[in-house]
């Protein structure tokens, strides 16, 4: 008898660490996606298979390179509140996910729900930097992708 409760607790242990590990994997967002990518853990084949909807509209792909921080302040906490802004802003929220290389280099996925979307990226950007940017003095060019539709041109 004992042993027959054994097996069964046995079981029911691997039954438990599979569907933990099912969990972990629904509980994916699209940005835990789109960084796999850039680090080459997925391909955007296997990123299709698991979530179907990443590329199911249009995107595009920018790059930020930030240059000349200020000195005497720390990079990593000038990045950290360049994000922040990106993140408070309305329109970036919704429609991006960003990632950072390193304090001078972001990577941008930028869904378009509209026709003319480069003056709306670029207000975007515009409206998304510090409002201490003056005092700063860095440069922030920004460089975008064509327009994509499939996981093919990502």
């Amino acid at each position: 008898m004992i042993h027959q409760f054994n097996a069964m607790v046995r079981r029911l242990r691997v039954l438990i660490e599979e569907y933990e590990e099912r969990g972990k994997q629904a509980q994916r967002n699209p940005e835990d996606y789109f960084l796999a990518m850039l680090k080459n853990e997925m391909t955007p084949q296997e990123v299709a298979q698991q979530f179907r909807e990443f590329f199911a509209e249009r995107y595009t792909l920018m790059g930020f390179i930030v240059e000349d921080y200020p000195e005497g302040k720390n990079e990593k906490e000038c990045a950290r509140i360049l994000t922040d802004c990106f993140e408070r802003n309305p329109r970036f929220a919704a429609r991006c996910m960003l990632y950072m290389e390193n304090t001078s280099f972001f990577m941008v996925y930028y869904r378009i729900s509209e026709e003319d979307y480069i003056p709306r990226v670029t207000g975007c950007c515009r409206s998304s930097r510090p409002p201490e940017e003056r005092s700063w003095g860095y440069s922030f060019p920004c460089a975008w992708g064509e327009s994509c539709m499939a996981m093919g041109n990502f």
